[in-house]
């Protein structure tokens, strides 16, 4: 018999299943302020702007705080983010 594990994934919350859009509402998106890597970035007013729009559309500097925290991590297409 193999010893039990456990695995824990923390992942943003999203309001249309982390499907490669930004959320719907991402201003009424208070669990992402608790993450530090998307709280410190996040930008409300372009959120908003692109609410309901694909990853794919987005220019790079368009995109939401929440993708350094995997919060796409369902989408049906390949991400690539450019890191300094």
């Amino acid at each position: 018999m193999l010893p039990l594990r456990h695995i824990s994934i923390r992942v943003p919350w999203h309001d249309n299943g982390w499907s490669g859009t930004v959320c719907a509402n991402p201003a009424g998106n208070m669990a992402c302020l608790s993450l530090k890597g998307i709280g410190a970035n996040r930008n409300n007013g372009q959120a908003v702007a692109n609410a309901g729009k694909s990853l794919e559309m987005l220019a790079e500097d368009q995109r939401p705080g929440c993708i350094s925290e995997r919060g796409f991590f369902m989408a049906p297409f390949t991400q690539i983010e450019t890191f300094n």
